[in-house]
């Protein structure tokens, strides 16, 4: 099994000063609602399928949830499909991000 790698709040917040990420939220519907990083695309793990994940082209491939856990499982069931893809789990979730300092959207 792939080792998940994890970026910070910071680095994931310079990658999308460099237009650089696609980044994929996998919480629910509610919450995605509430609360989410602009630009992030909404694929619940609930009903989560690593065939629909867009292909990032070229970009880096960034996964998240409140906290970190249910991304964690993403990128898991995601490596199952495709391991030889480079992704990365954010640390702490949005709930870092937020504390970071950085936007977010509702």
């Amino acid at each position: 099994m792939t080792d998940i790698k994890t970026v910070d709040a910071k680095t994931l917040h310079e990658w999308v000063e460099e237009n650089n990420v696609v980044i994929i939220d996998v919480r629910e519907q509610e919450e995605y609602d509430e609360e989410h990083i602009p630009g992030s695309h909404l694929y619940p793990l609930s009903r989560f399928e690593a065939d629909l994940i867009p292909d990032p082209q070229g970009k880096k491939l960034v996964f998240h949830c409140r906290a970190g856990m249910r991304s964690h499982r993403a990128c898991q069931t995601f490596l199952e499909s495709f391991s030889d893809r480079e992704i990365y789990n954010l640390e702490g979730g949005i709930l870092a991000w937020r504390n970071a300092g950085y936007p977010t959207k509702s």
